[in-house]
């Protein structure tokens, strides 16, 4: 197969283009500020990249019915994330703190009602 010369630097801007584009799309993947989401025995942990703000700066709100948290930017209003809290978590006991650019966020699991036996007299 013959190639000349320029469709050889043809094909060879194609493929550097190309390369930088997966290099581009690499860095924004690596990049990325998604929380991370941790269920135990004790509850759920959220830890969540807050970079440039404080706790001073974030509201957060859960829904009347407790399955909806939201957490905003309380300067311009905007949401930042919202997670849906399942069954089995309390929300009544929901601990929120804030350090060094991270947001935690911890909802204990609920407490399971223990069983009590009933003598027949």
């Amino acid at each position: 197969m013959n190639l000349n010369t320029e469709a050889i630097g043809t094909l060879l801007g194609s493929a550097g283009r190309i390369l930088g584009e997966v290099n581009n799309i690499l860095g924004q993947v690596s990049t990325d500020t998604s929380s991370v989401m941790n269920v135990t025995d004790l509850g759920l942990e959220c830890k969540i990249p807050i970079p440039g703000l404080g706790k001073e700066d974030m509201k957060i709100v859960l829904t009347g019915d407790g399955k909806l948290l939201k957490i905003f930017n309380k300067a311009d209003d905007t949401l930042l994330k919202a997670y849906r809290v399942a069954e089995g978590f309390d929300v009544k006991k929901i601990k929120v703190s804030a350090l060094n650019g991270l947001l935690t966020v911890f909802i204990p699991r609920k407490q399971q009602e223990k069983e009590t036996e009933i003598i027949v007299g």
